[in-house]
């Protein structure tokens, strides 16, 4: 009785080789994407990797995420398209 416990938090890493738990770039996301942004691929890419990470570790929305883009490539966002035209944007990575 009166035994301190003392839990140890734990922390996992996961490789994932070989694309086992994602895929790989769809093309056609991608391709829409620079339609979309008018950026050819040696622009868009850096733009898109550059703040991934902190995305992907919940640091930024998804918003935050994508107005960084918009941002350091000079962008402006359009008015938001009507509920019936509307594409996702998660579809590239």
């Amino acid at each position: 009785m009166g035994a301190k416990v003392k839990q140890l938090g734990s922390a996992r890493v996961i490789f994932d080789y070989g694309m086992v738990l994602t895929g790989p770039t769809r093309p056609k996301a991608h391709a829409e994407l620079m339609r979309i942004t008018g950026l050819p691929a040696d622009q868009l890419d850096p733009l898109y990797w550059a703040d991934r990470h902190a995305f992907d570790e919940g640091k930024l929305t998804g918003e935050a995420y994508w107005a960084h883009i918009l941002h350091k490539a000079r962008l402006t966002l359009p008015p938001p398209p009507s509920k019936s035209s509307s594409i996702g944007m998660g579809a590239c990575g």
